[in-house]
């Protein structure tokens, strides 16, 4: 008998205990993915604007929103231009194992601080006039063959909607390009504004 039939039979001599760990060991690679998501959504955007940038964030986890308020608080705040923000969606594409970096942002000031995004003017426009649209990276819309005007469910992991359903519905509205080549295009974004009045609870 080898080493790997020998852990084999064993693990099964204490049924409540290797299910367990096998819970456990599922749990952490799902967090791990969700988290990595997160990370790369939110430090993809390297460039040279960045040091003038401060990310603030919820002390317990970046999934977690700050209140909408502390724009205004923070604003105020001597040697502030400018503030926006933004909330993880925690998006899917039809199966959860097509994890997307999906944000809810301020349609009004996200794209004039984040401005290595290369969105089409009229295409930005028709996004802050459609109050389900959606800002689609290029690699994103070639991978599942979105164009504008297209209706694209997504699911979150998150939030639910005022339905009681984790599918929200959305129209790509603009697909942007990166402008400087300093960060990917696989991201997607829509109006915090839709995401706040839509989500079941924890609303501003």
């Amino acid at each position: 008998m080898n080493i790997f039939q020998l852990v084999w039979r064993n693990s099964f001599r204490k049924k409540t205990r290797f299910s367990l760990t096998c819970i456990s060991v599922m749990i952490a690679f799902f967090l791990f993915s969700i988290l990595a998501g997160i990370n790369h959504a939110l430090t993809s955007n390297v460039s040279s604007n960045n040091q003038y940038r401060l990310l603030t964030s919820h002390k317990i986890s970046l999934a977690r929103s700050l209140p909408i308020n502390y724009q205004q608080k923070i604003s105020a705040i001597a040697g502030v231009d400018s503030v926006s923000y933004a909330s993880w969606f925690g998006g899917y594409f039809k199966d959860e194992t097509n994890q997307l970096a999906v944000l809810a942002v301020d349609h009004n000031s996200y794209f004039e601080m984040f401005d290595e995004y290369d969105i089409a003017k009229s295409q930005l426009e028709q996004w802050k006039n459609t109050r389900t649209g959606l800002v689609v990276g290029q690699a994103i819309a070639n991978k599942y063959g979105w164009t504008i005007g297209d209706k694209v469910p997504l699911s979150s992991s998150i939030w639910m909607n005022r339905d009681g359903v984790f599918t929200w519905q959305f129209t790509v509205s603009a697909i942007y390009q990166s402008a400087d080549n300093t960060h990917d295009e696989k991201q997607i974004f829509f109006q915090h504004a839709y995401f706040d009045k839509g989500r079941a609870y924890a609303r501003n």
